[in-house]
C-alpha cells in the first residue's frame, strides 16, 4: 500500500505469457491463468496526491488497459481460461453501493475483447486465517448479485473457510454463468476427509445445478506445506468422485 502514482501508468514486464509457456510444458490439460491483483484492488492501494490522476478510480481505469493487453497476449499465446483476481469487488462495502456501478464498468473494460473463458475471483479475506469484518461484511450475500450482469463466464468464490455459510448467495445465479466453489479450507493444516468435501459439494448442489458448478480450493495454497496442499487436493478429487457417483 505504500505506493504513489508519480507518472502515467503503462505496461511493465509482467511476464505472464512467459509463466504460461513454462506451465504448459508440464500440463496435459488447459491451464487456468490467474491475472491480478486486478485494477480495482491495486488502485485502492495507490496514493495519488502527486500524480496525473485525480483519484483511485482513474488509476484503476489506467491499470485496466494494462491488464487487458496482458490478457490478450495470453490468448494469443494459446490460453483459453483466464481468471481475474480482484478483491476490488468488496470496495462498495466501504465506500457505498454507488460504487458497484463503477466496479462493474471497470471489470468490463478490463476483459473487453478477451477471447477466453473468464472467471472472476474475489476471495473472502481468508488468507492467513484473517476475517475482515469491515471489508467483507455480509459475505458474498452482500455483493455477489450486484455483479451478475458483468460479462464474465464464472464467479470463483470461497465457501469452505466459513463452512458454506454464504452458499445461499448463489440463488439467482444466471443460467449462462457457472460458479467455481471453494470446498477446501486453505487456512487450516487439517486435511479434509473426502466425505467432508462431498458434503460441502452437496450443499452447493441444493442451490445450483451440477452443470453450472466446478470445484476449487478457497483462494491459493501458497501458505500450506506442500505435503498438506497435495493431500488436500487429493481429498478434493475424492470428494468430487463421491458426488459424481451419486449424480449418475
Amino acid at each position: 500500500g505504500g505506493v504513489s502514482a508519480i507518472g502515467p501508468i503503462g505496461p511493465g514486464p509482467l511476464r505472464l505469457v512467459d509463466f504460461y509457456r513454462i506451465a504448459t510444458r508440464f500440463a496435459d490439460k488447459p491451464v487456468r491463468c490467474c491475472v491480478g491483483a486486478g485494477p480495482a484492488q491495486l488502485s485502492a492501494m495507490v496514493h495519488v496526491e502527486k500524480s496525473p490522476y485525480k483519484n483511485y478510480q482513474e488509476v484503476a481505469y489506467a491499470l485496466a488497459e494494462v491488464f487487458n493487453a496482458e490478457m490478450k497476449a495470453l490468448v494469443a499465446a494459446g490460453a483459453t481460461h483466464i481468471q481475474l483476481e480482484d478483491l476490488g469487488a468488496w470496495i462498495p462495502n466501504l465506500t457505498g453501493e454507488r460504487d458497484f456501478k463503477w466496479i462493474c464498468d471497470l471489470v468490463r473494460q478490463t476483459i473487453d475483447g478477451v477471447d477466453a473463458r473468464i472467471g472472476w475471483h474475489f476471495c473472502l479475506g481468508n488468507t492467513w486465517g484473517n476475517t475482515a469484518h469491515g471489508f467483507t461484511k455480509g459475505g458474498y450475500g452482500n455483493i455477489l448479485s450486484h455483479y451478475f450482469d458483468v460479462p464474465v463466464d464464472e464467479y470463483v468464490v470461497d465457501f469452505a473457510c466459513r463452512e458454506m455459510r454464504d452458499v445461499n448467495a448463489l440463488e439467482g445465479l444466471p443460467k449462462d454463468k457457472s460458479v467455481a466453489v471453494g470446498v477446501i479450507d486453505v487456512r487450516s493444516l487439517e486435511i479434509e476427509a473426502p466425505e467432508q468435501v462431498a458434503q460441502r459439494i452437496r450443499r452447493v448442489l441444493e442451490i445450483v445445478p451440477p452443470e453450472q458448478v466446478t470445484l476449487t480450493t478457497d483462494c491459493g495454497m501458497k501458505q500450506l506445506p506442500r505435503y498438506c496442499a497435495a493431500n488436500k487436493l487429493k481429498s478434493l478429487v475424492s470428494g468430487a468422485k463421491i458426488v459424481r457417483k451419486e449424480l449418475t
